[in-house]
C-alpha cells in the first residue's frame, strides 16, 4: 500500500516544512525540480530549454507542467552568492506566467543549515513537488523530474517522459550528453569522463548487476508514488543522486524501471567544487590536481559476473534441498577469487546469506533479488576500491 501524502509529510518532511509552509499546493502532473545556488543568469538557459520542451505538449498538459526552483544558500556563503540568490528570486517572482514556482531557501532566516547542501536543497524542492502532484485529482501519471541549473533539455523532454510513464513505468533515467561549452581542456576532460561513466555502466550491466544505470542528477525521473515509497530524497551533501537512485532501484519493480527514457539531457562541462566529487569536481581535479580518469580493469567486472553466476547456481540448489548452503557458496566464491572472498568475508557474507535464505527459502529468484539488494551499487564501488589496493 502506498504511503499517503499526509503520512509522508509527517514522517519525512519535518525539516522541509519551514521552507514550503506558505506556498500553495498547485495541482501538478509533471514537476521538474531545480536546486539553484549562485546560478543566475546561467539558469535562464535551462528554463528556456524547459519552456521550449513544454511548448510541444497539448495545452491542458502544459498547464499542469511546472518548474520548481529552490533558490538556496547558507548563511556562511559569501555576500556575492547571497546577492545572486536574491537576484534570481526576484527574477522568478516577477515572471507573469505560472510555469516557474520559486522556493525561498536563501533569504535571511530561511537559509539552509550549515551542515546541509545539495541533498537537502534538492529534497526541499522534490518534497514540495510531491505534495503538488498529490494535490492533483487528474487520472494522468504524476511525474517528478530531477534537474540541474546548468542543464539543457531536448525538445522531446516532456513528451518522451510522459509517454514513458503513460506506458506504465514508475521510475527511470534519461540519456545524457555533456555540452562542450567550456575551454578546450575542459571539453576534452568531460568527453573522457562521460566515456568512463557510460563504459562503467555497460560493464556493470554485462556483469549482471541491476545497479548499472549512471547516477546523474538531471537524468532521474520517478512517479510521485514511487518517490514517497522509496523514502524521498536524502540530505547528503554530495552523491545524493547516487543514493536516491539506489533506493529507487531497490523499491521499483524491475519491469517498472525504464533504464533509457527516450530523451537526453545536456549538462555543462564546467568545473565546480560545490560538492567534493561528481562531474564538476572531477573536471576541477583533472585541471588543477593532475587527476587522471581511469577505467576499472575488466578483471573486476569478470569477477562480478562469476560471483553472480555462483549466487544464481547456489540460490537454486539451496531452495531445492531446503538448506542455506552458505559455506558451500562461500567456498565456490573463494575458488573464483581469494580477493573477492576476502571482501565478502569482511562483509560477513555467510551470516548474511543464511539470513537471506531464511527469508526467501521458497523462491530462488527472490533469494537472488535479496542478494542483489544487499550487494548493491555502493558495495560494488567499495569492492573495486579495495581490489585496487590489494590485487597485484
Amino acid at each position: 500500500m502506498k504511503p499517503s501524502a499526509e503520512t509522508y509529510r509527517k514522517k519525512r518532511m519535518v525539516a522541509v516544512e519551514p521552507y514550503i509552509k506558505d506556498l500553495p499546493l498547485t495541482p501538478v502532473e509533471t514537476a521538474v525540480v531545480i536546486p539553484a545556488v549562485n546560478e543566475y543568469p546561467r539558469i535562464l538557459d535551462t528554463i528556456k530549454s524547459l519552456e521550449a520542451a513544454a511548448s510541444f505538449l497539448p495545452e491542458h498538459k502544459r498547464q499542469k507542467t511546472k518548474i520548481i526552483i529552490n533558490v538556496n544558500n547558507r548563511a556562511s556563503h559569501p555576500q556575492s552568492v547571497k546577492d545572486n540568490s536574491q537576484e534570481l528570486l526576484q527574477q522568478l517572482r516577477s515572471r507573469k506566467d505560472e510555469f516557474c514556482i520559486a522556493i525561498d531557501s536563501c533569504s535571511k532566516g530561511r537559509e539552509l543549515p550549515e551542515g546541509d547542501g545539495a541533498g537537502f536543497a534538492r529534497k526541499i524542492g522534490l518534497d514540495y513537488a510531491y505534495l503538488c502532484c498529490e494535490s492533483s485529482d487528474s487520472p494522468e501519471p504524476k511525474i517528478i523530474c530531477c534537474m540541474d541549473a546548468d542543464t539543457i533539455v531536448e525538445q522531446n523532454y516532456f513528451t518522451a517522459i510522459q509517454e514513458c510513464f503513460k506506458n506504465g513505468f514508475e521510475a527511470g533515467v534519461t540519456d545524457f550528453e555533456h555540452r562542450h561549452d567550456g575551454t578546450e581542456e575542459e571539453n576534452r576532460i568531460i568527453t573522457r569522463y562521460e566515456e568512463y561513466l557510460k563504459h562503467h555502466s555497460r560493464m556493470l550491466q554485462k556483469a549482471g548487476t541491476p545497479w548499472y544505470p549512471v547516477a546523474l542528477g538531471p537524468t532521474l525521473v520517478c512517479s510521485a508514488d514511487m518517490y514517497a515509497a522509496c523514502g524521498g530524497m536524502n540530505r547528503k551533501v554530495a552523491a545524493e543522486d547516487f543514493y536516491f537512485l539506489q533506493m529507487l532501484l531497490k523499491t521499483c519493480p524491475p519491469k517498472k524501471f525504464c533504464s533509457m527514457i527516450g530523451t537526453s539531457v545536456h549538462p555543462s562541462a564546467r568545473k565546480s567544487m560545490r560538492v567534493p566529487f561528481g562531474t564538476g569536481a572531477t573536471v576541477t581535479a583533472c585541471l588543477e590536481q593532475n587527476h587522471v580518469i581511469k577505467d576499472f580493469p575488466p578483471e573486476y567486472f569478470d569477477m562480478l559476473a562469476a560471483l553472480f553466476e555462483c549466487v544464481d547456481e547456489f540460490a537454486k540448489k539451496a531452495v531445492l534441498v531446503q538448506k542455506d548452503m552458505a559455506v558451500e557458496t562461500a567456498e565456490r566464491i573463494k575458488a573464483v577469487s581469494p580477493y573477492l572472498f576476502a571482501f565478502l568475508e569482511q562483509e560477513n557474507f555467510i551470516e548474511i546469506w543464511k539470513r537471506l535464505f531464511k527469508q526467501n527459502h521458497k523462491d530462488a529468484a527472490l533469494l537472488k533479488t535479496a542478494f542483489h539488494c544487499w550487494f548493491d551499487g555502493l558495495k560494488i564501488i567499495r569492492l573495486f576500491h579495495i581490489l585496487e589496493k590489494t590485487m597485484p
